[in-house]
């Protein structure tokens, strides 16, 4: 056991390694596509808490940390992208269940939605949640692929504007309009 590096290919591997060569222990891989991936080995796989990078226009920027098993995430984790933060919870690489979506506005980091999500490949809003529309306004009550549909509330200045039935983000069938006094 001890410090070395290897060469595959266009895989770069820098960092501890057990006494077969295979990463084991702290290192860093660079990989493919300008991704660099920072963390703790266990023979030849990334394990525990680790950081994925990749290098844009010669600048190294986050794209993930959080937990790694087997190379792949697996629990809580982050991922950046286009502005974005998305926390939340992994299963075999992809976000599931529960995750907070965050954006910047304004150089500040404002939170856009709280809730369930289905990934496939881009996170979107699926299943119950909060849409913050805006800093007045807000939306609570099941997605689907993105838009408000099934049952929710509009809350407008913490005001019940209008709780019933959604479709394609418009309210739609039953529901209540509730009018400012």
């Amino acid at each position: 056991d001890g410090r070395g590096s290897w060469k595959y290919g266009s895989w770069k591997y820098e960092g501890e390694v057990d006494d077969k060569g295979r990463p084991n222990g702290i290192g860093t891989l660079y990989g493919v596509e300008g991704k660099i991936y920072e963390g703790i080995w266990k023979n030849g796989a990334m394990y525990g808490v680790a950081k994925v990078y990749k290098m844009k226009d010669g600048v190294k920027e986050l794209i993930y940390e959080g937990e790694i098993d087997r190379g792949v995430p697996n629990g809580e984790g982050t991922r950046y992208s286009n502005g974005r933060e998305l926390k939340g919870n992994w299963k075999n690489g992809t976000m599931h269940g529960a995750t907070k979506m965050f954006e910047m506005k304004d150089g500040v980091k404002v939170l856009k939605y709280d809730g369930e999500i289905m990934d496939a490949g881009e996170v979107i809003p699926h299943g119950e949640g909060i849409y913050y529309i805006n800093e007045r306004a807000r939306y609570e009550g099941s997605q689907h692929l993105g838009s408000f549909q099934g049952k929710g509330k509009y809350i407008e200045d913490n005001i019940l504007r209008y709780e019933g039935q959604w479709k394609n983000n418009v309210p739609h069938g039953m529901g209540k309009k509730y009018w400012k006094k």
